[in-house]
């Protein structure tokens, strides 16, 4: 194996939507990178992209997404043999595609007892947010079988609020409320990008310790998984260069 390991971002990393790419080329070089859920492309790549999973082709790829599980696998490019980690950081897979046994029986129990709050902070949220949002898309986002994070989505022309209302929407101080233009979600303290990566890198440097972690992410909760690994590399319109200059 490769002793160079990726540990990657999705999306606005390695793809995005449409809309986003026209900041980068003319569509006639989008490539389409994953599906929606009736099955259309949703997210393409542009020649920068592929070239840089060119230049990566022989590393494993570990995915580092909000996206859970079933999100993960409309992604047609790249595709992913190595973990997985998925929901923010809230679940892990194994390179055969199970549950990380050990990962398992430490979320778990904190998922089950954060469960009534999650789906009553759903619940409230969406009541709250429909006067002024009507298009607002509210829901809990589960990841096997497990309740996981806050999901909010609003369309692209509706101005999202600032990071200020969205962080006081959170139950309590120890809950990360992440903002990525008009993608949002709150997640509970269980639930980190940072420690799932953490846990991957332990058990990896284990069986080799000259092992090399690269780290590529765009937004202000990839920092936290970034800041473990030995490089880090940035895609051109990051939301991350405001807080990270480079």
């Amino acid at each position: 194996m490769s002793r160079i390991v990726v540990f990657t971002d999705l999306d606005d990393t390695l793809f995005q939507t449409a809309e986003k790419c026209r900041t980068w080329s003319a569509p006639a070089n989008w490539t389409p990178a994953a599906l929606d859920g009736a099955g259309q492309p949703r997210s393409f790549q542009v020649p920068a992209q592929r070239a840089l999973l060119e230049l990566l082709r022989d590393c494993p790829l570990i995915p580092v997404t909000g996206r859970n599980r079933a999100a993960l696998e409309r992604v047609i490019y790249p595709k992913f043999t190595h973990y997985r980690i998925v929901s923010h950081g809230g679940m892990v897979y194994d390179p055969d595609g199970n549950v990380c046994a050990d990962w398992l029986a430490w979320v778990a129990p904190q998922a089950r007892a954060g469960a009534t709050e999650l789906t009553a902070l759903t619940t409230a949220l969406a009541a709250r947010l429909a006067p002024d949002y009507p298009d607002v898309c509210v829901r809990l986002v589960e990841d096997a079988g497990l309740p996981m994070y806050v999901s909010l989505k609003l369309p692209a022309s509706v101005a999202a609020p600032s990071i200020e209302e969205w962080r006081a929407l959170a139950p309590s101080s120890d809950w990360y409320p992440h903002v990525n233009g008009n993608n949002m979600a709150l997640l509970p303290p269980y639930v980190r990008k940072a420690t799932a990566v953490a846990w991957v890198i332990a058990r990896e440097r284990r069986l080799h310790e000259d092992i090399c972690f690269v780290a590529l992410g765009d937004s202000d909760s990839d920092l936290g998984f970034m800041h473990l690994c030995d490089f880090a590399a940035i895609p051109r319109h990051a939301q991350i260069r405001a807080t990270w200059p480079c």
